[in-house]
């Protein structure tokens, strides 16, 4: 799916909340279907020279392995960054709620 064909399927600031310029993209998923927002997460994954930033309590695997870099957050305070594979092996809370 390509990113473009994603937003036409009618998505609106409503059910997803992006901002986009030439070399960022904050994507915020709110009341959109899950396999939708994975395609629009994967396919933004794959944009070259892009910084994504990405809003979600749909946590994918093997999109999360893709970014360089994960923050997780509890009751709004950084807890956790680091790559995907390290956060899983701290076992802290990126690991239990995942």
């Amino acid at each position: 799916m390509k990113l473009k064909n994603a937003y036409e399927k009618g998505l609106t600031a409503k059910n997803l909340t992006f901002s986009y310029d030439n070399e960022n993209l904050i994507l915020k998923d709110a009341s959109i279907d899950m396999q939708t927002a994975y395609e629009i997460e994967s396919c933004s994954l794959n944009i070259e020279d892009l910084t994504l930033i990405t809003i979600t309590h749909n946590l994918r695997e093997d999109n999360l392995k893709r970014y360089d870099n994960v923050v997780y957050m509890d009751n709004g305070m950084i807890e956790e960054v680091g790559v995907y594979e390290k956060l899983m092996e701290r076992q802290g809370g990126f690991y239990d709620f995942s």
